[in-house]
């Protein structure tokens, strides 16, 4: 609230590294590099889902969004070895 939120909210980075986490489970590969643009708070309490997309040669795209897909929390690129 200090900052103007309605409530308490997740930080971005905090976000970011369970988007890492998902990311070396989903493709059994290290991540190498990991680029985040954020896009809206995520307020708490509530839930994300995150969604890898073109994923091919150890490169792919990926998108954090709230769960009825109505705000875009986090999007990014990545790299995997």
């Amino acid at each position: 609230k200090l900052f103007g939120f309605k409530s308490s909210i997740l930080h971005g980075m905090y976000t970011t590294g369970l988007v890492g986490s998902q990311i070396k489970n989903s493709t059994n590969k290290n991540l190498k590099r990991l680029y985040v643009q954020f896009k809206k708070p995520l307020l708490l309490p509530n839930e994300i889902e995150h969604f890898i997309s073109d994923y091919s040669n150890n490169k792919g795209e990926l998108k954090v969004i709230s769960p009825k897909g109505n705000k875009e929390i986090l999007t990014g690129s990545f790299e995997v070895f």
